[in-house]
């Protein structure tokens, strides 16, 4: 009986095809997750290298202002001069002023806020005549931050300062504030960046912004305070010495403290343009491992479609053999049965020969008239 062949996906070989493949595919899947993994964390180490690097930049900008208004605020502790609102204390802050180019001008005020002495009025920036300070008072550190600054036109404004604090023998103190261009660190930071492909950003270590390149990148630039706020940085009330970086959704951060300024410069780049490369490379690699993967199945079930039909061939011929064998056989048992009815009909006529024969000379031999003849 001619049985239908099997179907080739449960040949053995196709089978283990299949179960390489699988294998295959899953070493692929956890190849691309690591080289994922390793094009993160190879774009987290330039951001740390730039990071370190902005920071340097950043923080001899301030080494350098805090070396003037030190100057400065030694000035106005040790003379009176220095902190009267007279032409030559005016040029003196002017000078010290231009000789950076961080700053706008420069102001030496009291403990209350109110303006002594200020350099001479520029073309951005009105002359101070109240500048309200958002540091500790009791500070005797440098500090870079925003202050609120009231001008002789009557206009308000928030802008950032650099300031030191002053004391005097007579028990006077307040501090010499240098208003920093508006844009000044943006600026430079831009530099750094012309693409705007990350954010490069000054912060406070308490979470508040001072100053931004902006970008045109996918990332959220809200994210650093939560970041900041994980750290230990608002709790401790310090920077932390080491790099604190963290990679979410849509971009990866790197927060490089500045060591004695309570600053953090905030490196952020969105990982969009970079997974994109990479899913390029990646999709390339799938679908050439994919083709071959589908060639060689393809081939394994040619070959098990071809090993199932010469199988079917052979079990045809073994099933055409065996019927042929059983019809020979009999074929030659009707044969045999012939030869034996041959035989017996050829004895019984022999036997009936002899019988005619022996009756007709016992009939030649009965005398005539007789009852045998």
């Amino acid at each position: 009986m001619l049985m239908n062949p099997p179907s080739p996906w449960r040949s053995p070989l196709v089978r283990a095809v299949l179960w390489f493949e699988l294998l295959l595919l899953l070493l692929l899947a956890v190849g691309l997750w690591a080289s994922q993994r390793q094009t993160r964390a190879a774009e987290l180490q330039v951001l740390q290298v730039v990071a370190r690097a902005v920071a340097e930049r950043v923080d001899g900008t301030l080494q350098a202002a805090q070396a003037a208004l030190a100057t400065s605020a030694a000035d106005a502790g040790a003379d009176a001069a220095a902190r009267s609102n007279t032409p030559a204390a005016q040029q003196v802050l002017r000078q010290r002023a231009l000789a950076l180019p961080m700053f706008d001008t420069m102001a030496v005020v009291d403990g209350d806020g109110r303006v002594l002495v200020a350099a001479r009025e520029t073309e951005s920036t009105a002359m101070p005549v109240r500048i309200t300070l958002q540091a500790d008072d009791g500070a005797t550190r440098f500090v870079l931050g925003p202050v609120q600054v009231l001008s002789t036109d009557g206009q308000a404004r928030s802008v950032l300062a650099a300031m030191a604090p002053w004391r005097s023998a007579d028990g006077g103190r307040g501090w010499v504030v240098a208003l920093i261009e508006p844009d000044f660190f943006a600026q430079a930071f831009r530099q750094l960046d012309p693409d705007r492909a990350a954010l490069i950003a000054l912060w406070s270590d308490s979470g508040q912004s001072l100053a931004d390149s902006g970008t045109d990148a996918n990332i959220d630039a809200g994210a650093i305070a939560s970041l900041l706020a994980r750290s230990d940085v608002a709790r401790a009330g310090a920077m932390p010495p080491q790099l604190l970086h963290a990679q979410l959704q849509h971009s990866a951060w790197v927060l490089q403290p500045l060591p004695g300024h309570r600053l953090v410069v905030a490196l952020s780049l969105g990982l969009d343009p970079v997974l994109r490369s990479w899913r390029a490379q990646a999709g390339a690699v799938g679908a050439l491992t994919l083709a071959v993967l589908a060639l060689l199945l393809g081939l394994a079930l040619r070959s098990a479609r071809h090993a199932e039909r010469v199988r079917a061939a052979e079990f045809a011929a073994r099933e055409s053999a065996t019927r042929l064998a059983e019809r020979m056989k009999s074929g030659g048992k009707m044969e045999a049965l012939g030869t034996l009815a041959g035989g017996i009909a050829h004895d019984f006529n022999n036997l009936l020969a002899a019988v005619i024969g022996f009756g007709e000379m016992a009939q030649d031999a009965a005398p005539l008239g007789s009852a045998q003849a």
